[in-house]
């Protein structure tokens, strides 16, 4: 009902369509996520973020978001959806609070970004004190 007070309150002409999930694969992967207890989903409290933005100078994206962004303080990021780790860091302001699983990956591809533009990129990383884990090394 709503959507036909749109069309008739803007002049607009609604129409559906089928595009196949391989076609349209960010969309095809939000409509599977069903919110499961996911134990890698965690975020920092505002205020702690809100420090870190203003002493580091702000960030570009959220490398490590709910698909919805709900657990994301930026408005740009990327989930496990469009993953970070195919995405291009280089001259980005990246913030990442990973799941503590792919940490080292996470770090792994940032360092190679950042080791072809460190003028203008930056990482910060928000991990556990976990000595033993890869990560940690």
């Amino acid at each position: 009902a709503r959507l036909l007070a749109a069309e008739a309150r803007y002049g607009l002409c609604v129409a559906a369509r089928h595009i196949p999930g391989v076609d349209n694969g960010l969309a095809d992967r939000l409509s599977r996520d069903r919110d499961e207890l996911d134990v890698g989903d965690w975020m920092i409290n505002d205020v702690v973020f809100d420090e870190l933005y203003r002493r580091l100078g702000g960030f570009d994206i959220d490398a490590a978001a709910h698909p919805a962004g709900r657990n994301s303080h930026l408005p740009r990021y990327w989930s496990r959806c469009d993953s970070a780790l195919t995405k291009d860091w280089r001259g980005l302001k990246v913030y990442a609070n990973p799941d503590f699983d792919l940490a080292y990956e996470y770090i792994s591809h940032g360092l190679a970004a950042y080791a072809e533009a460190p003028t203008t990129t930056s990482l910060t990383f928000v991990l556990p004190v976990w000595p033993r884990r890869r990560f940690w090394r």
